[in-house]
């Protein structure tokens, strides 16, 4: 998967959102531009507040939307606290190339081995960007289902929740997840693609878009 992932993805990280207990709309937000945090500084903000999750996505801008990769601790890493955890993720975005070295990185210095985007996703979710938990994603796709899609199919299941297809809060992302329970070995990540198109004051989904990474990333048949 990640060879078909690697060819939309052409620009390096521009963003990074830490998250305690899946609150997405309260994100530590760091530019790596203009500032990678201290080790001193992470320490701070994880003895802020308790948790008990503890996730950091990385974003990479494109003209056609942005793409995401979310990255939940757990305590069978090689990065086996949250602060190296931090740090390690930190450290591979601050040595950004390009995004097949930067998973290796990741797989080496996070999990331990090579896991991240490997194989096909268990689970595909359409949600709004940092609204996630708050109002809840389509489920596109489980593992079970088979890799044999539609349009039709597509337009139905979006049509099954219409203000998740079309909404004000924010554009929409689809998300493809692997080991969504974080059970080790192993981690639970996703890659998030564009999925929507602004109209007037509303992002809608595009089911041309949806269409387009079902295809490129995963084989569907459509």
């Amino acid at each position: 998967m990640i060879t078909e992932i690697a060819k939309s993805i052409n620009n390096p990280p521009n963003l990074i959102q830490i998250a305690k207990n899946d609150v997405w709309e309260q994100t530590w937000n760091i530019d790596p531009k203009i500032h990678i945090p201290t080790p001193d500084e992470i320490k701070t903000y994880l003895v802020e507040s308790p948790f008990d999750k503890f996730a950091l996505e990385i974003v990479f801008p494109d003209p056609e939307g942005i793409f995401v990769l979310g990255l939940v601790f757990n305590g069978s890493l090689k990065a086996n606290t949250p602060q190296i955890f931090a740090e390690s993720i930190l450290n591979a975005v601050n040595q950004y190339s390009n995004f097949t070295d930067f998973i290796s990185q990741l797989n080496s210095s996070v999990v331990g081995f090579e896991y991240i985007l490997k194989n096909q996703p268990d689970l595909i979710r359409i949600g709004i960007f940092n609204h996630w938990f708050s109002t809840g994603p389509i489920d596109l796709w489980k593992k079970d289902m088979g890799v044999d899609f539609s349009m039709d199919k597509i337009k139905e299941i979006l049509a099954s929740r219409p203000e998740i297809a079309s909404t004000n809060l924010n554009f929409q992302g689809m998300s493809f997840i692997t080991n969504p329970t974080n059970q080790p070995p192993g981690i639970r990540h996703w890659i998030k693609s564009p999925c929507s198109t602004k109209s007037e004051n509303n992002w809608e989904v595009n089911p041309e878009m949806v269409a387009k990474y079902l295809k490129n990333w995963t084989k569907f048949n459509l």
